[in-house]
């Protein structure tokens, strides 16, 4: 059989390798890609588990249809079923508009889902049902949407630990692997590292623009001798480094002032003294809890944790923004609408590379809590921030009430009211609808262009917070 060497039609993500098992694993590319089959690829973090589904794809009747990918690990799992499936416009707050999911972008090609271990119980369920049907439902939308697209899904984990461990369902795991491919770590084919080297000083010192023709030997033996965790994307890495520090035409052992090992930080966990974990305020060069009590940062930590995982701090931090507005907004809770407070409809922008640092990491971080910081201006008053409410406070009073808590209005003018929230707005134009509709919520939801279930959630969400406002009122 002829193996290719070059299965991608981008010449900087080509499959290198002559050794043995990197022969075996073009075997099986070279046999599955023509297939319908769903792939499972296995392998160390950095082994280059997206250049072979790329591959994979290039060598199928595909090739010439939409190849996506999405890195499970880097998207809070409420986002990720925005991302995976889409929405429909008013499935939630800030969904002003429809939007196509992955799935139904990838429509007559390949989806390639990376971390796919990180996926929470309910995306599996829904992930599964597409495995099996080929059919989904957008968030928020009621119509089955009927897809053609090959999956490949790849991990670092052992999945079959996480079936027993209650972690992965079972039946989403016999789904999967279908066709398994397990790529070696770097170690274990260190006959492949020339190559590689090769191909990076090319590749790098051109994008860098210096002249970098070759290396010494010394150095090679150097780059064949290390053990490499971080596998190919840290010797790329190092390669990298190297380029720029260079000071002649050949890179050498001094240009590798680093002993290329898996690096590794101690783990942080913030705790609080207070009695939940709610918004900082910085005072006096401290952080204070909303009860005044300050905030201890400590390594509790029994291990460590690797700076190549920053993906899993990434997602700590985007988990505690979430947390927090969950206090601020118990409405958009009861809607389970907390992470669409984010406005924009692609949220693709959030996503991070597992080889992104911590100053990338970061950053990342502190835009997308600017992001939801600026909607959230629109509710802040006297410098704190208010909670979704009810339009009209109820409470001690003797308006009339409909069944689902609204008062009843006779100022035709409301919704003009100086002052009101979009979320009063919004209250006041589902009761107003709902009284035309003489209480027919499909003819009321249909009239206000969202779904019915939409409709009864953002209903129930009325109720309860009308009870919970009263109870705390008592």
């Amino acid at each position: 059989m002829n193996l290719p060497t070059l299965v991608t039609s981008d010449s900087s993500r080509r499959i290198i390798g002559e050794s043995t098992p990197m022969e075996a694993v073009l075997r099986q590319v070279a046999q599955v890609a023509p297939t319908k089959a769903t792939v499972l690829i296995t392998g160390e973090t950095g082994v280059g588990k997206d250049v072979i589904a790329q591959a994979i794809h290039e060598g199928s009747p595909r090739k010439d249809k939409p190849f996506k990918a999405v890195n499970c690990g880097t998207f809070y799992q409420e986002l990720l079923q925005s991302e995976l499936f889409g929405h429909e416009k008013g499935a939630f707050t800030g969904a002003t508009n429809q939007r196509r999911g992955v799935f139904e972008q990838a429509n007559g090609g390949t989806l390639f889902l990376d971390e796919v271990g990180e996926m929470s119980p309910q995306v599996q369920v829904k992930f599964l049902r597409v495995l099996e049907t080929q059919e989904f439902t957008r968030l928020g939308g009621e119509r089955n949407i009927k897809v053609d697209v090959r999956i490949i899904a790849a991990t670092n984990i052992d999945l079959a630990a996480s079936v027993q461990q209650k972690k992965f369902r079972q039946d989403l795991y016999y789904r999967l692997n279908l066709f398994r491919i397990q790529i070696p770590p770097l170690r274990d084919r260190r006959e492949d590292i020339p190559l590689f080297v090769s191909a990076f000083i090319s590749e790098l010192s051109a994008e860098h623009d210096k002249p970098i023709t070759g290396i010494t030997s010394d150095a090679l033996n150097y780059l064949q001798n290390a053990e490499w965790h971080g596998n190919v994307r840290e010797l790329r890495n190092a390669i990298e480094t190297a380029i720029i520090l260079a000071t002649t035409d050949e890179l050498q052992l001094k240009d590798f002032p680093m002993e290329p090992e898996h690096e590794q930080m101690p783990l942080v966990p913030v705790q609080t003294t207070g009695t939940q974990l709610a918004p900082a305020h910085i005072k006096d060069g401290g952080l204070l809890n909303v009860s005044g009590e300050p905030l201890q940062v400590v390594d509790t930590s029994d291990g460590a944790l690797a700076t190549e995982n920053m993906v899993s701090i990434y997602k700590t931090i985007l988990g505690l923004i979430l947390a927090a507005i969950r206090l601020l907004e118990p409405a958009a809770t009861a809607n389970n609408d907390v992470p669409f407070l984010i406005p924009d409809e692609d949220t693709s922008w959030m996503q991070i590379s597992d080889t992104d640092d911590a100053a990338v990491v970061l950053k990342k971080a502190l835009e997308v809590l600017s992001t939801i910081a600026k909607t959230l201006e629109s509710r802040t008053q006297d410098n704190r921030v208010v909670p979704i409410g009810p339009p009209f406070d109820p409470r001690g009073s003797s308006q009339v009430q409909d069944d689902y808590g609204f008062p009843v209005q006779d100022d035709e003018d409301a919704i003009g009211r100086v002052g009101m929230t979009m979320a009063e707005i919004e209250r006041v134009a589902i009761q107003k609808t709902l009284t035309e509709a003489d209480g027919n919520k499909t003819e009321a939801a249909k009239i206000l262009d969202i779904g019915v279930r939409t409709l009864h959630r953002k209903l129930d969400a009325y109720k309860q917070e009308d009870g919970n406002n009263v109870d705390a009122e008592e």
